[in-house]
């Protein structure tokens, strides 16, 4: 190991230091993408996305699609964490393997937030400049029985592994008091994998409408 001086960026997001204190930022991010897709002289569109296409790139907090119409068979996972009502970290992504229900799909989208909360926890619980102890980080959910499987301490011998590792992960993170578990309204979470028409745009630019986690 060797010291390589003050942080420039941290998972993502740009530090910048001046006389007033610590300004974070990710408009390199957006200007890197931008680039590399070769959009930086494209007009800009009304609505980002055809509501009417399968969507596998999502934006909100936390939710997760499973077998959409069409050929593909692996469920799609999305989150984002916001801090003072800006967002910090998010990521859409197929996951890697097959799920069987709805559940399952819920789960896993899930357990993905939760690594990546307890990851912005333990940053923002080493910033001078918040407030400590740091509160929870509250992740909002759409399905009811996902909720129910994580608060329940009943174990089912026939609950496959995979999904026995992820209920114990989430479990631990709300025992530790890393995130706490709330639940949202599905037409407040749909914008996470699903197209949005030009109404919700609108909407979530306004403030009028809340994204979600999970």
């Amino acid at each position: 190991m060797k010291d390589m001086g003050e942080a420039d960026v941290i998972h993502g997001i740009k530090l910048i230091r001046s006389t007033d204190g610590i300004t974070i930022s990710q408009s390199h991010y957006v200007e890197k993408i931008i680039e590399k897709f070769s959009y930086q002289n494209s007009r800009i569109a009304k609505t980002p996305y055809d509501s009417s296409v399968a969507l596998f790139k999502n934006e909100g907090y936390s939710d997760a699609s499973w077998i959409a119409k069409n050929s593909e068979s692996n469920g799609c996972s999305g989150y984002v964490i916001t801090l003072c009502g800006s967002a910090l970290p998010w990521k859409s992504t197929k996951q890697t393997l097959i799920t069987r229900s709805t559940f399952e799909v819920e789960l896993c989208a899930l357990d993905m937030t939760g690594t990546e909360a307890e990851r912005q926890f333990g940053l923002l619980s080493q910033l001078l400049i918040v407030s400590q102890p740091l509160p929870l980080i509250v992740v909002h959910c759409d399905s009811q029985t996902t909720i129910a499987k994580v608060r329940s301490r009943k174990y089912n011998q026939k609950t496959k592994r995979h999904i026995q590792v992820r209920l114990k992960s989430i479990r631990e993170l709300v025992l530790d008091r890393v995130i706490g578990i709330d639940f949202v309204g599905t037409k407040d979470n749909d914008p996470l994998t699903k197209g949005l028409d030009l109404s919700q745009v609108n909407q979530i630019g306004d403030g009028t409408e809340n994204p979600s986690i999970m």
